[in-house]
C-alpha cells in the first residue's frame, strides 16, 4: 500500500526480497491506507470487491504478512536442528546430540510454540473470515485483538528460535549456517514497527477498557 506519488527509495532485502531503488508504483496500484481502514477503497465503493477479504481491514492483513514469514523461519530452523542432531555428535564427548536430555527437551520446547502460534494463528483467520461472510464486521476490539495476536506470535516464534539457536551450539554462529541467517531473519521480524508488541498490547487493553480515541487511524487496528 502507498500514498499516491510515493516512491520506493532503498534497497529492502529482509526474506529475501529486494526492492529496486526509485521505483515510482504505478497509479493503479497506489492505496492509501487509510482507505482500507475505513473500508472506502474504490473496490467496495463502487460495488466490485464482494469477496470477504476486500473488507478485512489493512493493518489485519499486513500484521500477518510480518508474523507468517517468522514462524515460518522458526520451524525450518527447528526441521534444520531436528535433521542435524539424528547425525551430530559432540566435539568433546563423541556423545551423539540425539541421546542428550537436553536436545531432545529444547526440540519439544520449540515445538510447543510454533503449535501454539500456528493454531492461534488458524484460529484468528477462521474467526475473520467467518465474520465477514455472514456480514457481520470486525468490531475495534478484534482487531485491536489481532494485531496484539500478530506480534504475540512473532514472540512465539522469537521463543522458539532461541532454543534451537542455543541448542544448536557455536556452529549456528558461522556465517554460512542456515540457522543463523534464519535466526537474523526472525528478529527483523520481531523489531519490524508493526510488531511492536508492548505497544500494541498497551492499544489491545485500552480498547477493551472502552478508551477509544474519537480518531481510531493512529491505533492502526
Amino acid at each position: 500500500m502507498a500514498v499516491r506519488g510515493s516512491k520506493l527509495d532503498a534497497d529492502h532485502p529482509s526474506y529475501g526480497v529486494k526492492v529496486p531503488r526509485r521505483n515510482t508504483v504505478p497509479l493503479h496500484r497506489q492505496l492509501p491506507i487509510i482507505a482500507s481502514q475505513t473500508f472506502c477503497t474504490p473496490g467496495l465503493a463502487e460495488g466490485t470487491a464482494e469477496n470477504p477479504l476486500f473488507r478485512v481491514p489493512f493493518p489485519t492483513i499486513f500484521g500477518a504478512c510480518i508474523t507468517t514469514p517468522a514462524l515460518g523461519a522458526a520451524q525450518r530452523m527447528l526441521d534444520i536442528f531436528v535433521e542435524n542432531s539424528a547425525q551430530a555428535a559432540s566435539l568433546y564427548s563423541g556423545a551423539r546430540w540425539a541421546d542428550e536430555q537436553a536436545t531432545q527437551v529444547r526440540i519439544a520446547v520449540a515445538d510447543g510454540y510454533l503449535r501454539a502460534a500456528r493454531l492461534q494463528m488458524a484460529s484468528n483467520f477462521d474467526e475473520i473470515m467467518s465474520d465477514l461472510t455472514t456480514g457481520d464486521i470486525l468490531d475495534l476490539t478484534k482487531r485491536a485483538q489481532y494485531r496484539f495476536d500478530h506480534c504475540n506470535l512473532v514472540e512465539f516464534a522469537r521463543l522458539a528460535a532461541d532454543e534451537i539457536f542455543v541448542a544448536a551450539g557455536a556452529r549456528s554462529l558461522v556465517v554460512n549456517q542456515p540457522v543463523q541467517a534464519l535466526y537474523r531473519d526472525i528478529q527483523a521480524a520481531r523489531v519490524h514497527a508493526i510488531n511492536n508488541r508492548t505497544k500494541w498490547a498497551s492499544v489491545f487493553g485500552r480498547v477493551v477498557l472502552g478508551d477509544v480515541p474519537g480518531d481510531i487511524l493512529g491505533l492502526f487496528i
